[in-house]
């Protein structure tokens, strides 16, 4: 990436900075809890989200090698996603064509499925590979029994799965040119692969994703992770790119770059570049490594929050893996530690809350283009 590039952006950052302020919406939003417990939306999220957008389930760096797979649960279905002997990434309805079992799960590296039910067997292309005591079964002849494949694509080091299947998948077209051409940019796919991990929370989905969208919290919520002589509190830039957005978090380093020429900066150390990708993704570019993190619901009040966490640099030295991974422990200390209990105090006001509405404010403008974007695709009024 060019040293310059978000040079544009730290002006902005730098004047906000200097000026204890941030980008803000017009005015405050009210937000009714109809659009968090609607009795419906479950159904409605289903058809007009999960399964109308591509969605980024995966990172090329835990589908490195051929064979290698995992299975993700996006709205009650499974998905199976491996990489061939082809090197291709392809993604499957996990489940067997005989009665409906998963023929895989977790992750690892397989070349071949086996149904655990009547052992009917799959490669990591999908093909039926083995139908035990085939000729008993009465079966129409030239019938296939692979598996359903999913759209699939693997773009920028992300992979993307859409869950009907026969979708036509454009990533670029869902991201929109400017968009795709900066998350372009990040060296995803060729970056170190931290372990998973994942947390689930007594949520509904929708304002877990508004948690990534401001800064408001952090003085409150990560005064251990994101100490308050580093970094501002409620102070960030937000452009909506269509459907998505891009956030930049200033740390304090920043009012040094007043004393710089422009051509002396870079985004690092002096902020944290983060992107929204509708509908739950959020990408999250702290110097050397970023946090991958995709929110998925599990039920109307069960949200599962799922991060990769990658080190920008393979090859790190002593030095450079060290810094890797004191961000990846104070990013999963923010995430896991901090957010997750506050996260899953937000169900009980959610779901009984009497007061009709909760508030986005004027400076959280990144909540605010959230809610506006996922209920427009809903067709809710907000």
């Amino acid at each position: 990436m060019d040293a310059g590039y978000f040079n544009p952006l730290l002006k902005r950052a730098l004047v906000l900075a200097q000026e204890g302020a941030t980008d803000s919406a017009p005015t405050a939003m009210r937000i009714p809890l109809s659009y968090y417990r609607a009795p419906d939306a479950e159904a409605m999220e289903k058809e007009k989200i999960w399964e109308a957008v591509p969605l980024m389930l995966a990172t090329t760096a835990q589908l490195r090698q051929p064979h290698d797979f995992l299975v993700r649960t996006v709205a009650g279905k499974s998905v199976l996603i491996a990489r061939g002997a082809d090197g291709i990434v392809r993604a499957f309805e996990n489940y067997c064509r005989h009665r409906g079992a998963s023929p895989a799960s977790g992750c690892g590296n397989s070349k071949l499925f086996v149904c655990p039910y009547h052992a009917w067997s799959y490669d990591s292309s999908g093909r039926n590979k083995a139908i035990p005591a085939k000729s008993t079964l009465g079966l129409e002849e030239g019938m296939s029994f692979d598996l359903v494949e999913l759209p699939c694509t693997e773009r920028h080091g992300l992979i993307w799965v859409n869950l009907k299947p026969g979708t036509p998948q454009d990533i670029r077209a869902f991201l929109g040119a400017e968009l795709d051409d900066e998350i372009g940019l990040w060296p995803y796919a060729q970056s170190l692969l931290y372990p998973p991990m994942r947390q689930t929370v007594s949520s509904n989905w929708k304002p877990v994703v508004e948690n990534f969208g401001e800064t408001y919290h952090f003085a409150t919520v990560h005064a251990q992770s994101v100490p308050s002589e580093l970094s501002f509190n409620n102070c960030m830039t937000h452009d909506a790119i269509g459907r998505h957005h891009r956030m930049l978090f200033p740390s304090k380093s920043i009012l040094t770059l007043a004393d710089q020429p422009e051509e002396q900066w870079h985004y690092w150390p002096h902020a944290t570049v983060v992107y929204w990708i509708y509908p739950s993704t959020i990408l999250v570019n702290v110097g050397v490594v970023a946090q991958v993190i995709d929110v998925l619901p599990e039920g109307p009040d069960s949200t599962a929050i799922n991060t990769v966490s990658l080190g920008f640099d393979a090859q790190a030295d002593a030095a450079t893996r060290q810094q890797m991974d004191y961000i990846v422990q104070s990013a999963r200390q923010a995430i896991f530690e901090e957010d997750g209990p506050v996260l899953n105090g937000l169900g009980p006001g959610t779901r009984h809350s009497s007061q009709g509405h909760v508030i986005a404010g004027r400076n959280e403008i990144g909540v605010q283009h959230i809610v506006k974007t996922i209920a427009a695709e809903l067709g809710m009024s907000v």
